[in-house]
């Protein structure tokens, strides 16, 4: 369909509300209108996340209201009245988004359950399998910048959908051809349907009961200090509600990021993986003399870390937070179940597979994607010789404990204040507890680099550097060990990702399924950290090389 076939299409919509056929009327770019309506959001296990706006190509009531029905059309062979439960973070339009989700999921004849307010991810999961529901719907676009926003569907066993259950949902999406197609409730009023119902206080405490029976010593030291910032996102109410109930008295909040704020307006995106991001909490850090600086993403699924030392932050990367909580978990348990399972992603270092095989755990990877180790979880409860003990990926997200089924930035926070208190009344810090392990395991370094292109043709450059590093990369001719994910045989599913492997690190690229970027990461190891440093230096100018001269031949 060309693209003014489709802008016209969604004019002549009755579905259409009449505020917004106007405000498509009144586009008069040609390339606001392509990137518009050339093409469709991509809906997918990821769930879909696109900038908001009007038209296929941008998150809107319509997109929403796409993919819950759906989501729904397989649901409703099984089960003719589910339960569905939604959650939003605080995004522009994220609660009118949930409502919107909730009209359609009414008018499919599902009971619908409603978070009263913005919750976190991890909530929406614990929720899923304590009510027994039969999907949730998450509103959010995690830690993207404000334009975005997103809806990710969780199934009955609280993790996002794998490709396997998402297939009937996508293809049921592509075959919703009209907007008319999707069916809508109309009631005034949601509150007045008598299958819909809103989700509060008494859910949020079962979940906070939940994260405090996790933790791994019952006695800490509740004198240390600590500075937290939600980034404006949902983690702020349960963050601070779990620390207080574990019983820590130093806890201050950076007053200027704790309310919601859409516009994310004191940070240029609300990553935690982003030193920036972090900076005011830091500064603040400094001024009550903290031992530990953390932060969650607006959707509260990921954790981000700085230790101060002596006055000094030091930021901890995903890879070693989930290093440092595997390796104090497993040191406070007593007796570690047979077949106990770490499980992490193709991209985590390996530097968690020895602390695992050395404590006689097992270790296996997935590819990129929590909903993997999800799935992992629930697989592991019908086998007799495999257990789930942690799970953890180097986007900063982690897990231990089996009824959340998604990285939980509210339990990984309470856990790392625990294990940085228990550290400190040994006199070391968790940096200072990192090098220790470095010294035992080798020094591990890893880095990310992310190349941002945008548009609709920004996608077919990214397309076209990945198919190019398949067969003219640095690596090709060179003899090292490369798995291309989208053609190998390696036991996962297919997935555009290539990773190459060398004598002491390997570096792997792949499109990001979230943002319209592609991803680098790499990792080093050796004996000393200054041989691992030169290693890392040698492999990221290797890399950042090609990347730049394969998009300059597309300007």
């Amino acid at each position: 369909m060309e693209i003014q076939e489709r802008y016209q299409k969604w004019i002549d919509s009755a579905y259409l509300s009449e505020a917004d056929r106007v405000s498509l009327l009144k586009i008069t770019d040609g390339s606001e209108i392509e990137e518009c309506f050339a093409s469709e959001l991509t809906f997918g296990t990821g769930g879909m996340r696109g900038e908001l706006g009007l038209g296929p190509n941008r998150m809107n009531r319509y997109m929403v209201g796409k993919a819950v029905q759906a989501a729904m059309t397989p649901i409703r062979v099984r089960k003719d009245e589910p339960l569905v439960i939604i959650a939003f973070d605080t995004r522009r339009r994220s609660k009118d988004f949930a409502d919107e989700a909730a009209r359609v999921a009414l008018a499919n004849g599902a009971w619908v359950r409603v978070f009263d307010a913005e919750r976190p991810v991890p909530e929406l999961s614990f929720a899923i399998r304590k009510a027994k529901a039969d999907l949730g719907i998450m509103i959010t676009a995690s830690h993207n910048p404000p334009e975005y926003n997103g809806i990710k569907l969780y199934g009955a066993d609280g993790a996002q959908l794998v490709p396997k259950q998402a297939q009937p949902i996508v293809d049921a999406f592509s075959a919703i051809s009209e907007l008319s197609m999707i069916q809508r409730d109309p009631s005034h009023r949601l509150s007045d349907h008598p299958r819909f119902s809103y989700l509060g206080e008494e859910m949020d405490e079962a979940y906070v009961s939940y994260c405090l029976s996790q933790r791994k010593r019952k006695e800490i030291d509740c004198s240390i200090k600590v500075v937290y910032t939600p980034l404006h996102g949902a983690g702020n109410r349960l963050v601070r509600r779990v620390l207080a109930r574990r019983g820590y008295q130093n806890v201050w909040t950076v007053t200027s990021q704790e309310r919601p704020d859409p516009d994310f307006s004191t940070v240029t995106t609300p990553n935690p993986e982003e030193s920036a991001a972090m900076r005011l909490a830091v500064d603040l850090a400094k001024k009550r003399g903290a031992d530990l600086v953390i932060a969650t993403d607006p959707d509260c699924d990921r954790v981000g870390v700085v230790v101060m030392d002596q006055g000094n932050p030091i930021p901890l990367n995903g890879n070693q937070i989930g290093a440092l909580l595997l390796n104090y978990i497993i040191n406070q348990t007593q007796e570690i179940p047979k077949g106990a399972t770490v499980v992490k992603t193709i991209v985590t270092s390996d530097l968690g597979r020895q602390i695992a095989e050395r404590n006689g755990l097992l270790c296996e990877e997935t590819l990129t994607g929590f909903k993997y180790i999800g799935e992992k979880i629930e697989a592991y409860q019908s086998m007799n010789n495999r257990s789930f003990f942690f799970g953890y990926e180097e986007s900063y997200g982690y897990l231990t404990g089996d009824a959340v089924r998604d990285k939980d930035g509210v339990l990984a926070a309470m856990l790392i204040v625990e294990m940085a208190s228990f550290y400190r009344c040994h006199g070391v810090t968790l940096h200072g507890h990192l090098q220790e392990i470095y010294n035992d395991f080798g020094f591990y370094q890893e880095a990310l680099d992310s190349f941002e292109s945008k548009g609709i043709h920004g996608k077919a450059k990214i397309r076209e550097l990945m198919n190019r590093f398949r067969t003219e990369s640095p690596f090709v001719d060179s003899q090292v060990k490369i798995i291309d994910y989208l053609s190998s045989d390696t036991g996962l599913p297919s997935e555009n990702v290539v990773k190459v492997f060398f004598e002491q690190g390997w570096v792997a690229i792949r499109p990001s399924g979230t943002e319209p970027k592609i991803k680098c990461y790499y990792s080093t190891w050796a004996e000393s950290e200054a041989v691992s440093n030169q290693l890392m230096e040698a492999l990221q100018k290797q890399m950042r090389a090609f990347i730049h001269s394969e998009f300059d031949k597309h300007q």
